[in-house]
């Protein structure tokens, strides 16, 4: 994440302000400022200023500085967000609205011997193309921030505009992913990359209970 977009969210965050609230104040829609804090556009210098105003720091600062540094910002590891399959659909439109993340339910993993970063999410799995995991199973998941960072050949949680929410075996193909399932009786297929919008990496499994 920039240093802009990452001071956005540190500053409303440290306001207690939701991104409805800011975009207000702001005179845009929520949307737009939401495409702020992903990445997926750029604000106007106008706006920058306006913004700046509001949190009474320079626009200087604002692009430039990462502001979070040496702040005490500790993550509540017993509240990790988890997608069940049932909310699958809104989470499609909401994965970059905090106000939806904050109603998905939650699962602590304190107790657990994964090693726990500052973005993680858990997403139950459906349908047997990745046995010996079954149908059900939930990934507990952190974030792959850039493709950069993608290992080849592990299983990830895709986040697609076409396809929905897919776990696969992931291979980076030029533009596209190709995504492969564990059972032989699904075939791979490609995804392009600007049908993607989020990939998450296995950090671990909550297998379901057996009846």
């Amino acid at each position: 994440m920039g240093i802009l977009s990452s001071n956005m969210k540190f500053l409303r965050k440290q306001k207690n302000m939701t991104q409805n609230e800011l975009a207000e104040l702001l005179g845009i829609k929520r949307p737009a400022l939401g495409s702020y804090e992903e990445e997926r556009a750029e604000p106007k210098i106008a706006l920058l200023k306006d913004m700046a105003k509001i949190f009474q720091i320079e626009v200087d600062d604002l692009i430039g500085r990462d502001l979070s540094y040496g702040a005490k910002r500790e993550m509540d590891r017993s509240k990790i967000p988890v997608v069940p399959t049932l909310a699958a659909a809104g989470y499609l439109h909401g994965y970059s609205d905090d106000e939806f993340i904050e109603t998905l339910p939650t699962v602590d993993l304190t107790t657990t011997d994964i090693p726990l970063t500052s973005d993680m999410r858990v997403f139950q799995i459906a349908g047997d193309s990745m046995l010996p995991i079954p149908d059900g199973s939930y990934i507990i998941c952190s974030k792959v921030e850039h493709l950069d960072d993608l290992k080849e050949g592990k299983r990830h949680i895709v986040v697609t505009l076409n396809d929905g929410i897919v776990y696969k075996r992931v291979y980076r193909r030029d533009d596209y992913l190709r995504l492969v399932s564990d059972n032989a009786v699904f075939g791979p297929f490609d995804v392009h990359l600007t049908e993607v919008t989020e990939l998450w990496k296995t950090a671990g499994f909550i297998l379901p209970d057996e009846e």
